[in-house]
């Protein structure tokens, strides 16, 4: 148990911090490289301080920012990535 590991949900704002939105030109969606570069660096954050991946979800608006999250952890099986859509069905 430690700090890292005793929250279950984690927010983190990103407004102001100059991540940019980038636009998929064939599908409309958006993604951000800089927010998924944190999220997986707090993924493995959380994988290195002993949690399993299937204790770990990442959730986050567009098609597009779960296509830039799974291929960024390609690695890591068992762990779920999706949208909040795909996490309600």
């Amino acid at each position: 148990a430690e700090p890292l590991t005793e929250t279950p949900v984690q927010f983190i704002d990103t407004a102001g911090a100059g991540y940019d939105e980038e636009l998929e030109e064939d599908t409309g969606s958006r993604r951000n490289v800089q927010e998924a570069a944190l999220a997986v660096k707090k993924v493995r954050s959380l994988l290195d301080a002993g949690l399993s991946p299937t204790q770990v979800g990442l959730i986050t608006p567009y098609r597009a920012q779960v296509r830039q999250l799974r291929e960024l952890l390609a690695d890591v099986t068992g762990m779920e990535v999706d949208s909040v859509d795909g996490f309600q069905g």
